[in-house]
């Protein structure tokens, strides 16, 4: 099995360069300054792929996937400061498993990912849902009917429901490459039975996350276009990104007045300040959405100058007040070249800066796949070394607001 993740830069998905974006009022001054450390590149991370984190009163926990015997083990750590880290124990069942999103929701930690099973001469994937107080131990939950042949991209706490975002129908090929998927979102109330909500717009597309909004809830994603090449190899392009929006959860509808969705994709959410922010990428370049009210979206003017000379992608992002930061994937043609980890600042989630600093240089390049904002400061996941396979490790960086 191969090693997904929520960035296009492994499924190898790029499209057209967007521009021009509605007029709207200006940035808010410039963010406040971010100070960036990097928490302790311990053996803990060996062979490790930080996939998403989540916080709790007394910790950190974070989940994705480690290279164990020569395949794709689930894994999950744990830190009480964010700068030391532990490894939990195998999880049970979890080879050939690789776990995407992590959320705590009334006092537990849930994580969810894919794993492949194999039927006859194919494989399709399946849901995989654990459960654990304390991201040390973890109980495998079972998975309902209704949850097979689903690619799962995110676990999200929705105030009195727990949501599950991806899709299905996918065969196997997952979100991005699998023909005939349906973008889906299903919520429960107990993290054992799980609902299918009506999402509009779902046909060859997927959901990436989900966020709680001051008018409900937003989930994010794409669609998709998937093919053959004259060589006979599968290929998918983004078709456009796509937005949604629900009053409870349950009912969704694509949000329709938004602006540069063409050759896009949109891979997560946050909302602070009154404000919803979407972030993603288009042809190899940075794309954001905002919006106040759902209806009406804003787009990054020129998200090329901010995306190198080979290009980038956003693939998280959160905020702390009025600051938001994401993260994500930069390109290069070759380890040597690789950047550090990208870090983008804003004050309004339209007027991008990108930031440096020591601490986020990386040998081999690096990439962050989730950011969360927790005890006043923002905690990024990732990997380092991503163009260097036997020297891949999972990384942690904090960044604190001055």
């Amino acid at each position: 099995m191969g090693h997904p993740r929520r960035s296009r830069w492994l499924a190898a998905i790029t499209a057209v360069v967007l521009a021009g974006a509605l007029a709207g009022p200006a940035s808010a001054g410039p963010p406040p300054p971010i100070v960036w450390t990097r928490a302790a590149a311990s053996a803990v991370f060996d062979g490790a792929y930080l996939r998403a984190v989540a916080g709790g009163p007394a910790g950190l926990v974070a989940v994705g996937s480690r290279l164990s015997d020569g395949s794709w083990q689930a894994g999950a750590w744990t830190s009480r400061d964010g700068r030391t880290w532990r490894r939990s124990p195998d999880l049970p069942g979890g080879s050939g498993t690789d776990l995407a999103g992590v959320a705590r929701w009334r006092g537990w930690f849930y994580a969810a990912g894919t794993m492949y099973v194999q039927h006859g001469n194919r494989w399709t994937p399946g849901v995989a849902l654990y459960r654990s107080r304390d991201g040390a131990r973890w109980a495998r939950l079972a998975i309902p009917s209704s949850l097979v042949g689903v690619t799962a991209l995110d676990v999200v706490a929705m105030a009195d429901r727990l949501g599950l975002v991806g899709c299905r129908d996918s065969e196997s090929g997952g979100c991005w490459f699998g023909t005939h998927a349906r973008a889906a979102i299903w919520t429960s109330r107990d993290g054992v039975r799980w609902t299918a909500t009506a999402v509009a717009g779902a046909e060859n597309a997927y959901v990436s996350s989900l966020a709680r909004t001051p008018f409900g809830y937003t989930a994010v994603g794409g669609v998709v276009d998937v093919g053959e090449d004259e060589e006979g190899y599968t290929v998918s392009s983004p078709v456009e990104a796509a937005l949604w929006v629900s009053r409870d959860g349950a009912r969704w509808r694509r949000a329709s007045e938004a602006a540069n969705l063409e050759s896009a994709s949109a891979a997560d959410v946050a909302s602070a300040a009154g404000r919803v922010v979407a972030v993603g990428a288009a042809w190899a370049c940075v794309q954001s959405w905002t919006t106040t009210g759902g209806a009406t979206w804003r787009t990054l003017e020129d998200g090329c100058a901010l995306s190198g000379e080979s290009g980038a992608e956003m693939d998280a992002v959160a905020a702390i007040g009025r600051t938001f930061v994401a993260t994500g994937f930069t390109w290069a043609e070759s380890a040597e070249d690789a950047p550090p980890l990208p870090i983008w600042v804003s004050k309004d989630g339209r007027d991008w800066s990108q930031v440096g600093g020591r601490a986020l240089q990386a040998p081999g390049g690096a990439t962050g796949t989730d950011v969360i904002a927790w005890r006043g400061m923002f905690v990024v996941v990732g990997a380092v070394g991503i163009y260097e396979g036997e020297t891949l490790l999972g990384a942690v960086w904090l960044g604190r607001p001055r």
